[in-house]
């Protein structure tokens, strides 16, 4: 009796160690690839589908490209120069140890999201220049001249002009987005560092259907901070006085309409999804009344960069490694993340992640390309729990959102409809006569066997697993062993028929 179980024992040992089963043979089955056991989209896909965050990438001269349900870099539009168009390079040394192009900064996108648009520059003496791209080709299709030392940038809610501060000139550049020429310098008398980027915001519908929706505005608000560097060694003389005001641009005269003085120093300024307020960061938060162009109030917390949820009830603060959450209605701190980012800050379309600018460089206690290690930070903005961390090799600033279709990414594809029924159903018969079950459908176990299993146990009629029963084959295939965890894709009438196959046949 045991020698009769033996060649059974043999069988099961080979289903059970699959492909490295040290069993010997006379002839080594070929190797094959094997599927990965592990289902990336079920450990890693926790977040918004159809969304793709882009980022400036600062002295790398990159615009990165994140999935957001992946959190995971998935290309990047260079932005260095080498296209041919002689964009200058940077002789004079800086801070960092990059040796040419210098920074891009910005990544603002329009309204209908099917362009892309960046700042560089390579010079303290020459222009830099607003860059556009297609999202879909990730190339840059035109570019025009700006002012020296191209910072932050952003669109008029009407895609008509892009402006561009400068940060080594006192005046804001005005591109006429449709000739992408430069239209206009402002003269703001001292150096500007951010235009109110947010014209936009995300609205959800019933459906689940996120949709971009301009920002009720007439005005761009702009930092004014003092006076404009030598270049990144050689600072403002401290005789100058600091300016510390927000201009207020007229977007249909390109004007300056007024000055607010803020009496601290700041950086940034972002509107509200409602267009009603806009929030100056500083070591407050200053809030102007957009309508009647006054200070409301400050909120008690220092900033650097702020945002807003979709639903425009909460706002986003960064500063000095911190996140904070705030109520709009109350100005009250909801949660301050406890490892937060320093500074640029994106919501995603459904307002459920916060996206931060991060500088924790405690996790990576090194430096690459003579840099620390930076990156997004991704947090939860119910709770202020960090999600995951997405870092590279060198900061990254602005951020901005895309629906992956922007990129000429194909949906994924979703079961059809059902049939409309009937406008007049036929009337049902007073007996109906019993339905004919149709035949399954044969499945042919022999051909599963040879594209399924004949890589690692050989052809069907020689197969060292011959005779092995359906439960014995799915219970290696639910273990996993040996590789076969591949073939979960198997159904159970498909495994039986497998087991059929390899019954040995009279002969």
């Amino acid at each position: 009796m045991a020698a009769a179980a033996l060649p059974v024992a043999l069988g099961l040992g080979t289903w059970l160690t699959g492909c490295g089963g040290a069993e010997a043979q006379a002839v080594a089955p070929a190797v094959v690839p094997v599927a990965p056991v592990v289902d990336i989209a079920a450990t890693q896909g926790t977040g918004p589908e159809d969304q793709i965050l882009f980022s400036g990438g600062g002295p790398a001269t990159r615009i990165w490209l994140i999935d957001s349900k992946y959190d995971k870099i998935v290309a990047a539009i260079d932005a260095d120069g080498t296209d041919g168009r002689n964009v200058p390079v940077l002789k004079t040394p800086h801070q960092y140890t990059y040796p040419e192009l210098h920074d891009n900064h910005t990544a603002v996108t329009n309204l209908a999201m099917d362009k892309i648009y960046g700042t560089v520059w390579g010079s303290y003496d020459e222009p830099a220049y607003a860059i556009e791209y297609d999202p879909k080709t990730l190339q840059e299709t035109r570019r025009a001249p700006a002012g020296r030392g191209a910072h932050h940038s952003a669109m008029s809610p009407d895609d008509k002009y892009l402006y561009v501060a400068n940060q080594y000139e006192k005046f804001l550049s005005v591109i006429d987005v449709a000739t992408f020429t430069k239209v206009k310098d402002i003269d703001l008398g001292a150096m500007n560092v951010y235009p109110s980027k947010t014209s936009y915001f995300w609205k959800t519908d019933a459906n689940g259907v996120s949709k971009r929706i301009p920002i009720p505005t007439k005005y761009i608000f702009v930092t004014v901070t003092g006076e404009p560097p030598v270049n990144n060694f050689t600072p403002a003389p401290s005789t100058v006085a600091p300016t510390n005001a927000v201009a207020v641009i007229d977007i249909a005269t390109n004007t300056v309409v007024k000055k607010i003085p803020i009496g601290q120093s700041i950086h940034s300024v972002n509107l509200t999804t409602d267009g009603k307020e806009a929030w100056v960061s500083g070591k407050t938060v200053t809030v102007i009344d957009t309508d009647t162009l006054t200070i409301k109030g400050t909120i008690p917390y220092p900033s650097t960069h702020q945002n807003f949820s979709p639903d425009g009830k909460y706002g986003y603060l960064t500063s000095n490694g911190s996140l904070m959450k705030i109520d709009r209605m109350t100005w009250a701190a909801v949660w301050k993340a406890s490892d937060g980012g320093s500074a640029h800050v994106q919501v995603s379309n459904d307002g459920s992640r916060i996206y931060t600018q991060g500088t924790n460089t405690a996790r990576y206690p090194y430096l690459l390309g003579g840099r620390p290690v930076a990156g997004i930070q991704v947090f939860s903005a119910a709770d202020g729990r960090l999600i995951t961390e997405i870092p590279f090799n060198n900061g990254t600033h602005e951020m901005e959102i895309m629906p992956k279709s922007s990129l000429g990414l194909a949906p994924v594809p979703t079961a059809p409809p059902p049939a409309p029924a009937a406008s007049s159903p036929a009337p049902a018969a007073s007996s109906p006569a019993p339905v004919a079950s149709s035949p399954a459908p044969t499945i042919d176990g022999a051909a599963l066997y040879a594209s399924s299993c004949s890589g690692c146990h050989g052809p069907l009629a020689s197969s060292a697993v011959r005779g092995q029963s359906a439960a014995t084959i799915q219970g290696a295939i639910n273990a996993k062993t040996g590789g076969m965890g591949s073939l979960s894709w198997l159904t159970s009438a498909q495994v039986s028929a497998i087991a059929t196959a390899l019954i040995p046949q009279m002969q």
